[in-house]
């Protein structure tokens, strides 16, 4: 998608470690720019896996030698689509190649018959539609895509018809297509034969009826709504050529999308773009009608995009879970924002003074932003309901990240306020008694001032709202107003918050919190140690020994740990890290430089620690890091910097190594490093091999590689980590079955392998770890029957939700379980059919979060019912309803009617039939004395999840 001209050079195709080239979509307007002259054959480049040079003006034959040398087995996909290549397609090593739209008037017999299972239905038309027939894809790719008669194509391959008799098959640059040609070819570039839900895509003639797409009254697509649906590829940016378009949600895929022709989408209103791997908005700027924009959870980096800042009808902006930096902008340029979420980035300095009257949602929690709350946001907010600024403090409550400080300022110009969260952040002095004045105290709902530097006695705030509302734990607080007291259960002040020299976890008393049965008492601390309110620990448990002593080495070589040090901030950009304190001082210390640890031992004054995490620090520490022998935590994680294993084992004391969200490219070497109990390495590069290594390490405790892209298996020597305790793989390119070896971590208490590929049971050792806590395998592919976890006696969390699992629950499935410390049990978006068993009744009553919807139940034991305060639908959805959840949850979240064609299973979480008019009445179920699985009579669409708003 540039404007690149001239031929491909030979000794790009020449390169033999080549994996990945992509020279596609360079044809501008007026057919501008493009690659010209011939294919080269990338004989040579033996390791290639991907080759596309879509779109460009490429001619000439395809060498009989295109392709002759790669792994065919690794080998993915060409893509020679729309060029002007000719003549006839020889026999070529692989058939994952595509031809369509260009000039080739010819198959070899020999190269149909490499097509396998297809071609023995279609022949040479499952390579390319023959001279004089189309179809959208160019081909035949299965029963229903027939190609079709047009006496004006003359090459082999068109997805056209063109209109002048002897014409070249059009290109995607020239002219309009109809919706449902734009629809097909977004179909095949995303893998739509391979998508959770595709009901109707491509073999219903209208294309209103196909899943995820909505029309108007004149049968004109105005919405898209795919999310979380296995999309994956490069979406077809002819979309935005469907011009009465209004909505598109493509969130939660595995996608590659871009902005190109957005400037057509002229209705376009809503665009969630959210967990699809986005890493730049270019041309976005020119959705000039945008109103709500989502982009929750991609790889968007450095500065805020100007391109947003040019939607100037945005009413709507959730762009959290990113790490933008930088400064947060004012927003000037878009007056009408009314819902603002930029929360968990790393944005920094002080709040700017906004402008922004028609504001109601403000979130800015979990950044680095510091300094007082501006008059922006207390005079110019007047409809503002949900202000949330907490967690700007660093968790460490080290220097690195102040806070926002200051004295408690006054809200009295907020008068809709009902949501402020203050948690987590510096602010100092008293509270007053009327800083919320105005705000309608009946229906506030939540005030956090938790973990503040508050001191003075807390006045009777927010008369009327619950007091289980008000945070308060966590400050200098020296005493509670008694009114304020009379107003919690029996009038008991620990309700509010904990007495000096008491505490607990929470800092303040809750009745049975986990519906244990148990409460959340006060205890009372073993000396007079705490002078303030709402303690959640003790100050003589925080104090005291080091629990990890380090190992008197001394340095082996001469250069000193001050030299090292001097190195490493050369070596890394310390003239431009966030903090840098005592690094350019020489009288000071190096043992007071910033981030900088020590501690004394028989060698003197040693260095065992360096806390550097989010940083800004770039470049590569010098392998001198690891002559720094008693080093014991080695901390560098969210900074722009590479890191070179070699010579670890120098560090022979180093127990830490944390080093996620850097710009790691492989491990190799990282065997060496014998000592490592705790290793992190989320977001980084960890192929194959590199996992190989990491496992070998076999005093690990603590493993955390979520989001390594590992694209490959989980090797069975993992087996050999006995001493882990926390194994979290999450979103790794996991693919093939759990090893059984996993049965060998008999200490593990957190297992998380959930959004990979992994595929097949869950071995029968996992099933035996009688340690487990946590299990979470969602969003897999696990298939087969739903074991039984009677084994799993310690389990609190269990998760294998969204995977094949298919048949009846077993009764023994919690046999032996302890349930009252069970937090979530989710086994929604399987295949388990028949009847929901009586033993689930306990499961209900004892466990608040238990999920069964989007399944294929058809009956539910009374018994289960009669634990819910909803009944049967408190459970789940009846026959013939649905919600968003599959269950009620709520008198107002209901389960809504739904014809019985419509919702055939229990738990539906959609219906696929219209709306009935009135509520459907709960069936009366009938006991039942032992599963019975029920036929499956037809397809059910899989649940697209909506997204939950929350501050």
């Amino acid at each position: 998608s540039n404007r690149l001209t001239g031929s491909i050079p030979l000794n790009l195709a020449q390169m033999t470690s080549l994996e990945y080239l992509n020279l596609s979509h360079q044809l501008g307007d007026n057919e501008k720019g493009g690659l010209s002259g011939p294919l080269p054959d990338f004989a040579t480049a033996t390791n290639l896996k991907t080759l596309d040079v879509r779109y460009n003006k490429l001619t000439g034959a395809i060498p009989d030698t295109f392709l002759r040398n790669v792994r065919v087995a690794a080998f993915e996909r060409a893509s020679l689509d729309g060029n002007r290549l000719d003549g006839v397609v020889p026999t070529l090593v692989t058939n994952k190649v595509s031809f369509t739209d260009n000039e080739f008037t010819g198959i070899e017999n020999e190269y149909c018959a490499s097509w396998g299972d297809l071609n023995a239905d279609f022949g040479c038309d499952s390579v390319m539609c023959p001279v004089g027939t189309y179809n959208s894809f160019g081909r035949r790719v299965d029963d229903e895509s027939a190609c079709d008669d047009c006496s004006a194509v003359v090459f082999m391959g068109s997805t056209v018809c063109p209109d002048d008799v002897g014409g070249a098959p059009e290109t995607p640059s020239k002219g309009d297509r109809s919706e449902r040609e734009i629809l097909e070819r977004f179909y095949s570039g995303c893998n739509g034969p391979d998508w959770d839900v595709n009901q109707g895509w491509t073999t219903s003639d209208n294309v209103c009826d196909w899943f995820g797409i909505e029309c108007d009254d004149d049968n004109a697509v105005t919405g898209i709504d795919l999310e979380d649906n296995k999309l994956e590829g490069d979406v077809y940016n002819g979309i935005y050529s469907l011009t009465k378009l209004e909505y598109l949600n493509l969130g939660s895929n595995n996608i590659k999308i871009t902005f190109n022709g957005i400037e057509k989408a002229t209705s376009l209103k809503e665009l969630d773009l959210s967990e699809t791997g986005l890493s730049s908005v270019s041309g976005l700027q020119y959705a000039a009608n945008l109103e709500e924009l989502i982009l929750v959870g991609n790889n968007l980096h450095n500065l805020f995009p100007t391109e947003i800042l040019q939607l100037t009808k945005l009413k709507t902006l959730k762009i959290y879970y990113n790490a933008i930096g930088g400064p947060v902008p004012l927003f000037t340029t878009l007056p009408d924002l009314e819902y603002l979420f930029l929360e968990s980035n790393k944005f920094t300095g002080q709040i700017p003074d906004f402008n922004l009257p028609k504001m109601k949602e403000l979130t800015l929690n979990d950044n680095h932003l510091e300094g007082v709350i501006p008059d922006g946001i207390l005079t110019k907010m007047p409809l503002l309901e949900i202000l949330d600024l907490s967690e700007n403090k660093d968790p460490e409550n080290t220097d690195d990240w102040p806070g926002l400080m200051g004295q408690l300022p006054h809200f009295k110009s907020l008068p809709e306020l009902q949501y402020l969260d203050l948690g987590n952040n510096a602010f100092t002095g008293k509270i007053p008694q009327d800083f919320l004045e105005n705000v309608d105290t009946s229906s506030f709902e939540r005030l956090d001032l938790s973990d503040n530097q508050l001191t003075g006695i807390v006045p009777n705030i927010l008369p009327g709202s619950p007091i289980d509302s008000i945070l308060l734990m966590g400050n200098k607080l020296t005493g509670l107003e008694p009114d304020l007291c009379a107003r919690a259960p029996q009038e008991k002040c620990d309700y509010v918050m904990c007495s000096p020299d008491t505490y607990n976890l929470e800092g303040r008393r809750q009745d049975d919190p986990d519906n244990s049965g148990e409460s959340l008492l006060c205890e009372t601390c073993p000396a007079d140690d705490n002078d303030y309110y709402g303690n959640r620990a003790c100050s003589s448990f925080v104090t005291g020994a080091p629990t990890h002593a380090p190992i008197d080495v001394a340095p082996t070589v001469a250069m000193s740990e001050e030299r090292i040090l001097d190195v490493f901030y050369e070596r890394c950009g310390g003239s431009t890290w966030t903090r840098k304190d005592g690094w350019e001082d020489s009288s000071v210390s190096h043992c007071e430089r910033f981030g900088v640890v020590c501690a004394t031992t028989s060698a003197g004054v040693m260095v065992t620690e360096i806390l550097l995490g989010d940083n800004n620090l770039i470049g590569t520490p010098p392998s001198e890091l690891f002559q720094l022998t008693n080093l014991d935590t080695l901390v560098l994680e969210d900074n722009s910097i590479l890191f070179n294993f070699t010579n670890i084992a120098r560090a022979a004391n180093l127990r830490v190594l944390e080093l996620d969200g850097t710009d790691i490219v492989g491990v190799e070497g990282i065997q060496q490093a014998k000592s490592l109990e705790e290793l992190v390495l989320d977001d980084c590069e960890v192929d194959a091999a590199g996992l190989e290594e990491i496992v070998t390490l076999s005093k690990l405790e603590y493993l955390s590689l979520d989001r390594i892209r590992v694209n490959g298996p989980i090797p069975p020597s993992i087996g050999s980590l006995t001493r882990l305790k926390m194994l979290s793989m999450e979103s790794a390119g996991l693919t093939g079955g759990i090893p059984e070896e996993m049965g060998k971590l008999k200490n593990l208490d957190v297992l998380n392998l959930s959004r990979n590929q992994l595929t097949g049971p869950i071995p029968d050792g996992v099933l035996a770890l009688s340690s487990l806590n946590s299990l979470d395998l969602s969003g897999g592919e696990l298939s087969g029957a739903l074991p039984d976890f009677s084994k799993l006696t310690e389990i609190k969390k269990l998760d294998v939700s969204s995977n094949g699992f298919s048949g009846p629950i077993s009764h023994t499935f919690f046999l032996n379980i302890n349930l009252g410390p069970v937090t979530k049990i989710d086994l929604s978006q399987n295949q388990l059919t028949g009847v929901i068993p009586p033993e689930f009744a306990a499961v209900t009553t004892q466990v608040d979060n238990v999920n069964l919807a989007s399944n294929k139940f058809t009956e539910i034991d009374p018994s289960v019912c009669a634990t819910s305060l909803f009944q049967c639908d408190g459970i789940v959805c009846g026959l013939g309803k649905f919600n968003n959840v599959g269950r009620q949850t709520s008198d107002t979240n209901t389960c809504m009617g739904c014809s019985a064609t419509g919702a055939v299973y229990l738990g539906s979480t959609e219906c696929n039939a219209p709306l009935e008019n009135q509520p459907v009445q709960t069936p009366v179920q009938q006991p039942v004395q032992q599963p019975v699985q029920q036929p499956v009579e037809q397809p059910v669409q899989s649940p697209v999840e909506q997204p939950v708003q929350q501050p």
